[in-house]
């Protein structure tokens, strides 16, 4: 009898673990079986891809993709072909897009090499995408997947992909450049000139010319396919813009419209400024050259015998400024004041650290006098930076004062003569020496210097400035 009840016993326990067994594989059925679940939704129209695609060039390194909304769907695979260099991760939780990757059969279909995944998107109604590692010339295919964790997983791709050839959008603003057929403004500000090439497509019918100064894009202009062109075939504006700023950068696109006025396409912002007269140009050079100066110490000792010897001052961002005065046959020839800049930058464009150096100076600018305080200025200053060019003090060493050589020196001060100042690009131009002095207080004006700097309080005590 207690045979019977064991085995009877080893019977229900077997079965019963079978059944348990059972229902441990329709609980977590293996790999293959999820693999072969999905695709049988996905077949079976219980859970399916989007059904279709458009796709659209926004610039010309940015394609944006749309498809159908799936209501059911919890997120979105975006992959092109060829696929970027290095797998983009934008959109859902990149955590999950990798888990994907790597547990989706549709990603692991043998000749899939050709494609690769760009980002994800979280399910929202319009879902779009925007790619933008592209390059002109190029040919890109895109495809879309949908996810749902309640629908068996992911869909497979969309039918048919979405294509398109990036077209070549060529945008340039001029820099500093001299516009002879324009006038400056009031401030001594050329315009800029923007160019561009038309893209190879037939939609395009018009062009809308953008400016912003750091707030925002504006229309500026409104041209057709009879906007002038110039030598090289680019059609062009002069952006004559009376409200442009010394020391300012402006930011431009161009936006290719179709006939009914909407954009087919907006060029990345290109960065141009214009040109300064040579007036205004010396001014700005002459704000940071007398900080530089301001930096110095012997040259504002007394008696004029404790300006005599040597010292090396650092500028505010780079480089040096050297000073040497010495007498000439123990002071009875006079006397030279030798000055040196290298590599001298003060201040950043508008004082904004992530820009660039606003004036960097490299040369000399010297002085040679009689015992009477009279004599010539010599040397040339070569500037880069946001405005390159040249600035000549003379070329005569001469201790009889020369009005046609150069900037001249009387009782210690400048008295006369000019400047040869040279804007690259711009043709020289003889500027008179006492058009050169900027107001007291100007500094700040134009270039955002900062008004604590000690060489701006000092450069005002500078004694050939007769403020």
């Amino acid at each position: 009898m207690k045979n019977r009840i064991c085995s009877l016993f080893f019977i229900l326990l077997t079965a019963a673990l079978f059944v348990f067994s059972s229902c441990v594989d329709l609980l977590y059925p293996p790999q293959e079986l999820l693999s072969n679940l999905n695709n049988t939704v996905s077949k079976s129209g219980g859970f399916r891809a989007p059904a279709w695609m458009n796709i659209r060039q926004l610039s010309e390194n940015e394609i944006q993709i749309e498809w159908e909304y799936i209501e059911e769907a919890d997120y979105y695979v975006i992959e092109r072909s060829p696929p970027p260099e290095g797998t983009t991760q934008q959109g859902a939780d990149p955590a999950s897009f990798a888990r994907q990757i790597v547990y989706s059969p549709q990603f692991q279909q043998p000749g899939n090499e050709e494609w690769g995944p760009i980002g994800t998107l979280d399910n929202t109604p319009m879902p779009y995408f925007n790619d933008n590692n592209v390059k002109p010339g190029y040919e890109y295919q895109y495809r879309v997947s949908s996810y749902s964790d309640a629908h068996g997983g992911l869909s497979e791709f969309t039918e048919t992909p979405a294509s398109v050839t990036i077209l070549d959008v060529i945008v340039e603003a001029s820099r500093y450049a001299y516009i002879p057929e324009a006038s400056a403004n009031d401030a001594g500000v050329y315009p800029v000139k923007i160019s561009w090439k038309k893209p190879n497509s037939d939609d395009i019918t018009s062009f809308r010319i953008e400016r912003s100064d750091g707030s925002g894009f504006s229309p500026i202009a409104a041209l057709g396919l009879n906007a002038p062109v110039d030598t090289e075939g680019f059609y062009y504006f002069i952006d004559e813009n009376e409200f442009a700023q010394v020391g300012k950068k402006y930011d431009y696109r161009v936006c290719f419209l179709n006939n009914s006025k909407d954009d087919v396409l907006v060029s990345a912002k290109k960065t141009g400024w214009g040109a300064l007269t040579p007036e205004t140009y010396l001014i700005e050079y002459n704000k940071v050259m007398n900080t530089a100066l301001g930096r110095l110490t012997y040259m504002y000792k007394t008696p004029d015998t404790s300006k005599i010897g040597t010292e090396t001052k650092n500028g505010g961002l780079s480089g040096t400024i050297y000073y040497k005065a010495s007498l000439v046959s123990l002071g009875l020839g006079g006397a030279e004041i030798l000055i040196q800049l290298t590599n001298y930058c003060d201040f950043y464009v508008e004082g904004d650290e992530s820009k660039d150096a606003y004036f960097i100076l490299n040369g000399n600018s010297d002085t040679k006098t009689s015992m009477s305080a009279a004599g010539n200025m010599r040397g040339t200053m070569n500037v880069t930076g946001m405005y390159p060019g040249t600035v000549v003090y003379g070329t005569v060493w001469s201790t009889t004062a020369n009005p046609n050589a150069g900037v001249t020196i009387s009782g210690g001060k400048a008295a006369g003569g000019f400047y040869v100042v040279t804007p690259q690009g711009l043709p020289g131009k003889n500027v008179p020496w006492n058009q050169s002095i900027p107001e007291p207080g100007m500094f700040m004006a134009t270039a955002g210097f900062d008004a604590s700097d000690p060489g701006i309080e000092a450069s005002k005590k500078l004694p050939w400035l007769n403020w």
